[in-house]
C-alpha cells in the first residue's frame, strides 16, 4: 500500500509540475518586458516549486561579480550580506559561479557540510537555507545568467527535481531571448526608416512579417507546452525536439536551417526530411540541404535520377495532396510508411520501395504540414524505430518551429539583400551629388569671370575721352560713353 501511495504521490507531483510549466509558458508568452519575466520566474520558483527563496543573476560583460536582477521569497538581506563572482576564486566556486562558467546546473544539497559553500555558509544557515541549486539560463551556447533556488530542507534537489527546475529555467531563458529579439527587431526597423525614406514600405512589411512570425512562434510554444501532458516518451521527445528547434531558429539561411535540422534529428536517432511545395502548388521538392551528401549519392545511385531535380506531383486524391490540403499530421506504421514511399516514386521505380525504406531506416513515420500564415507550405517527415501515435502533437509542434525557422531565415536573407541594395543606392546617390556639386562650382566660376570682364569693359568705356559707341545688330547707335558726352 505504501508503494502505491508513493507512486500516486509521484504522479501527483509530476502533474503539478507539468501544470506549473504550462502556466509559466502562458505567462511568458504574454510578457515582453525583461523585468516582468524575471519577477515571474522567481515568484513561480517559490510559490509553485516550493523554494524558500529564489533570485536571478544576469551576466554583465567585463564584470566578474554576479549581481541580483530580481529576488522573491524569504531573502532577509542575504544577498546584501554575501559576495558572489563567476571566476575560479573561492567566491566563484559555489553553485552560481559554477553554473555560469560551465553552462550546466550546480547543486549543493548539504550547505552545512559542503566545503565549496564556505564563503556563504554562515549567512545561509542564519536564514534557514539548507540546500541550494543554480540553473543556467542558456540560449544556445551563450549563458545569460542563472536562476538560483534555496530550500529549507537538506537534500531537496533530487535528480528528478532538478530536471523539472532546469526545464523551467529553459523556458525563462527562451522568454528572455524572445524579449531581446523583439527589442532588436524594433530598433532595426526604426534605423532603416531613418536612413532611407523610400524603404519605409518594405521595412514595415518586414516588421509585419516578423510580428506574424512571433505570433506563430507563440502558438507553437503553446502547442509544445500542451504536449508536456502526453506520455513520458512523448514528453522526452518534445523536450528534445524543443532543444533542436532553438538551434534551428538561430539559422540565418534556409540551407543552414535544413542542415541543422538533419544533424540534430540524427543525433536523437531520427531521420528528418523536408518537402517544400513549388510556386505553382502542384509539386513537392526536396531541398538538397535537407539530406546529407552521402545519402543523396546512395539514393541517386539506386534510383538513377537526380534527387535535387525530382518533382513529386501532388496528385488529386493522393496521400501527399490530402496532407497539404487538409493540413493534417498522420502517423504511419512500417507498412503504411512503405506505401507512402512508393507513392513518391515514379511507376517504374516502385519496385525499389523495400530497398529505399531499408536505406532510409524507416520503421514508423509521422508526416506533419509546415504551416505558415495558416497555409501548408510543405511537409516535415520524421521517421524512426520508436515513434507512436502519441508523438504526433510533438512532431506537429516541431514542424511549426521548422516552418517558422525557415521563414525567419528567409527574412534574414532578404533583409541582408535589402541592406546591400540600400548601401549601393546610398553610394550611387552620394557620387551623383558630388558630380552635380562639381558642375555647379564650375558654372559659378565661369559666370563670375564673365561678370568681372563686363565690369572692366564698362569702366574702360565710361572713363575714356574718346568717342565710343554701342551699335546693335541693325547698326543703330544704342549708347555713347559718359566721358565723351
Amino acid at each position: 500500500m505504501s508503494e502505491r501511495n508513493r507512486a500516486e504521490g509521484t504522479s501527483h507531483q509530476q502533474a503539478q509540475d507539468l501544470a506549473t510549466l504550462y502556466q509559466a509558458s502562458q505567462l511568458y508568452l504574454s510578457q515582453s518586458n525583461v523585468d516582468a519575466i524575471l519577477e515571474t520566474s522567481c515568484r513561480l520558483a517559490v510559490e509553485h516549486f516550493g523554494a524558500k527563496m529564489a533570485w536571478v543573476g544576469l551576466i554583465t560583460e567585463g564584470d566578474v561579480e554576479v549581481h541580483p536582477a530580481k529576488v522573491y521569497g524569504a531573502e532577509e538581506g542575504y544577498l546584501e550580506a554575501i559576495h558572489i563572482t563567476r571566476n575560479k576564486s573561492p567566491t566563484g566556486r559555489g553553485p552560481t559561479g559554477t553554473a555560469i562558467r560551465t553552462g550546466e546546473l550546480a547543486v549543493t544539497n548539504q550547505i552545512e557540510t559542503d566545503p565549496a559553500y564556505e564563503p556563504w555558509r554562515a549567512e545561509a544557515l542564519k536564514r534557514g537555507f539548507r540546500s541550494s541549486a543554480a540553473f543556467p539560463l542558456c540560449v544556445g551556447e551563450r549563458v545569460l545568467g542563472t536562476l538560483n533556488v534555496y530550500s529549507a530542507e537538506p537534500g531537496s534537489f533530487s535528480e528528478e527535481r532538478v530536471q523539472v527546475l532546469q526545464s523551467f529555467a529553459n523556458l525563462t531563458a527562451i522568454a528572455l531571448e524572445r524579449a531581446r529579439l523583439q527589442e532588436q527587431t524594433r530598433l532595426y526597423a526604426e534605423e532603416m526608416e531613418r536612413q532611407v525614406a523610400e524603404r519605409t514600405a518594405k521595412l514595415l512589411n518586414i516588421n509585419r512579417q516578423l510580428q506574424r512570425a512571433l505570433a506563430e512562434q507563440m502558438r507553437t510554444e503553446e502547442a509544445l507546452r500542451r504536449s508536456l501532458e502526453e506520455t513520458a516518451h512523448s514528453r522526452r521527445l518534445l523536450l528534445a525536439l524543443s532543444q533542436v528547434s532553438q538551434a534551428i531558429l538561430r539559422a540565418r539561411t534556409p540551407g543552414e536551417a535544413y542542415r541543422v535540422m538533419s544533424d540534430k534529428a540524427a543525433r536523437l536517432g531520427y531521420h528528418a526530411v523536408v518537402l517544400m511545395t513549388t510556386e505553382d502548388g502542384k509539386h513537392l521538392v526536396i531541398p538538397k540541404e535537407s539530406l546529407k551528401p552521402p545519402l543523396i549519392e546512395q539514393l541517386e545511385k539506386l534510383t538513377g535520377f537526380s534527387i535535387q531535380d525530382y518533382r513529386l506531383p501532388l496528385t488529386p486524391g493522393g496521400s501527399y495532396q490530402r496532407m497539404i490540403e487538409k493540413a493534417e499530421a498522420v502517423f504511419r506504421d512500417q507498412e503504411a510508411s512503405a506505401s507512402l514511399v512508393a507513392e513518391a516514386l515514379p511507376g517504374p521505380l516502385r519496385s525499389l520501395t523495400h530497398q529505399l525504406t531499408n536505406l532510409l531506416g524507416i520503421k514508423q513515420s509521422i508526416c506533419a504540414p509546415l504551416m505558415l500564415n495558416d497555409r501548408a507550405v510543405g511537409l516535415l517527415a520524421i521517421s524512426g524505430s520508436n515513434l507512436t501515435e502519441a508523438d504526433v502533437p510533438a512532431v506537429v509542434a516541431f514542424a511549426n518551429q521548422v516552418a517558422l525557422a525557415l521563414e525567419n531565415a528567409r527574412l534574414h536573407q532578404e533583409a541582408r539583400a535589402w541592406a546591400a541594395e540600400l548601401e549601393q543606392c546610398v553610394t550611387e546617390r552620394t557620387r551623383e551629388l558630388s558630380e552635380t556639386g562639381a558642375r555647379l562650382e564650375h558654372e559659378i566660376a565661369e559666370r563670375q569671370a564673365m561678370e568681372e570682364m563686363w565690369r572692366r569693359y564698362e569702366a574702360i568705356i565710361n572713363t575714356s575721352a574718346e568717342l565710343m559707341t554701342l551699335i546693335n545688330t541693325d547698326y543703330v547707335y544704342e549708347a555713347v560713353n559718359d566721358a565723351f558726352c
